[in-house]
């Protein structure tokens, strides 16, 4: 019984047939050739194999250098873009215990015989001149009962078991938190709180809280960046590393009680922030932190997972500023960043045509 070869085999016969037919046409060729148009094929290739071997090698090397280079700027911007985080930070807290210590709530008696219209229009006035930080300032009693609150957003019930509330308890003073999802609004936002003390006897009085919308963060970070004239995207970690911020605005995904990520807006999802390796493949925060390690990661958020230059800064001390653990990473398109080496490449090989 005879047995037909497989398909594979007929077409490697057929390649490597092929294969020989071309090089016995160039063989052909070339001894066709004169031996003035031999000489002249002969000086051309002695012109331009080397210009182009030194020049592609040039071009590897310095590759590598630009990339260094960038990398060591890139830090220096993560380092840089948190060090505003934090004195903008730091000004919250500021502004958090200025509201704390004003006399229409800083004395008890003025506070218990003030009319909410009254306290009111106190932190509507301050939040207004405060710009677009806050969207919500609250006071509350010592049982967490509303007091005052600005206009504009959902109404405020109860406050007393809010996290940051009874932070500010705690510590007998003012706070910052990490970011959290509003209970009142859905808003993901970062809260400062402090307690009101009388000014006189130094007894707790009631408590007050200011929001500051995660995208108010973006938006400063973002100005910074279109002032310098650079494309970047930059991502704020929180102090357990994990990713709330970034180009896009607010990183929130929603997860099942089996911790698979679900669409947006799934029943009985839990909203929880992105892990930096769900974000940037193989980054290991502390080598980047340091300089160490590979600087080039693929960004797996982003059409075509495109490969981008990161830099991280971990947590920055400031004076007046507690140790909030929060920490910077930038990052910048290697296409973006090499895009002067390319036409480098481009220029090198048509100088070496027309050279030759």
């Amino acid at each position: 019984m005879s047995m037909t070869p497989p398909f594979r085999s007929e077409r490697r016969a057929y390649s490597d047939a092929d294969a020989g037919s071309k090089k016995q046409l160039l063989r052909l060729w070339w001894q066709n050739l004169s031996i003035r148009s031999k000489t002249t094929a002969l000086a051309i290739a002695l012109g331009t194999i080397p210009v182009l071997s030194v020049g592609t090698l040039s071009y590897i090397l310095s590759n590598r250098a630009i990339i260094q280079e960038i990398a060591s700027i890139e830090r220096t911007r993560a380092i840089e873009s948190q060090g505003l985080i934090n004195v903008f930070m730091r000004d919250r807290l500021i502004d958090i215990k200025t509201l704390a210590s004003m006399e229409i709530f800083a004395d008890a008696d003025l506070l218990e015989n003030s009319t909410s219209a009254e306290r009111t229009e106190v932190i509507e006035r301050f939040k207004e001149q405060s710009g677009d930080i806050y969207d919500s300032i609250g006071v509350f009693d010592v049982e967490g009962d509303v007091l005052a609150e600005t206009s504009g957003v959902a109404k405020l019930d109860n406050h007393l078991n809010r996290s940051y509330i009874q932070a500010a308890k705690a510590s007998n003073g003012a706070v910052l938190s990490d970011p959290l999802l509003s209970a009142s609004s859905g808003i993901f936002s970062v809260y400062a709180a402090s307690v009101i003390k009388d000014e006189d006897t130094g007894e707790l009085v009631g408590y007050v809280r200011a929001r500051i919308p995660v995208e108010v963060l973006g938006d400063l970070l973002q100005r910074n960046f279109d002032a310098e004239g650079t494309e970047q995207g930059v991502y704020l970690l929180d102090s357990e590393g994990q990713v709330f911020l970034g180009p896009e605005g607010a990183y929130l995904k929603a997860v099942g009680s089996d911790g698979q990520e679900m669409p947006p807006g799934s029943e009985d999802a839990e909203l929880t922030s992105f892990t930096v390796n769900e974000i940037f493949e193989n980054l290991n925060l502390e080598q980047s932190a340091a300089g160490e390690g590979s600087a080039l990661h693929r960004n797996q958020k982003l059409e075509n997972n495109p490969k981008q230059l990161v830099a991280f800064s971990g947590p920055q001390n400031l004076e007046n500023l507690p140790d909030l653990g929060w920490g910077t990473l930038v990052s910048l398109d290697v296409s973006s960043a090499l895009a002067p080496q390319k036409k480098l490449l481009f220029a090198l090989v048509l100088g070496s045509i027309v050279a030759a």
